[in-house]
């Protein structure tokens, strides 16, 4: 009879509670995304398929 052996794997941040120079470092990487306004212009085209998208799924 084959028997497996399963390893358990740490993660981490995910099994571990986090220090909190991790939660510094998270917020400093956020602090340096782009905002909000300073997105790409998106194609009306493509603004169509998409509503058309919900409307079928009435999402």
């Amino acid at each position: 009879m084959a028997t497996a052996v399963l390893h358990h794997q740490v993660i981490p941040r995910l099994h571990v509670a986090p220090y909190l120079s991790n939660l510094s470092r998270s917020s400093e990487v956020y602090n340096y995304l782009p905002g909000d306004a300073d997105q790409p212009h998106v194609a009306e085209e493509h603004l169509k398929n998409l509503a058309g998208i919900f409307l079928r799924y009435n999402v």
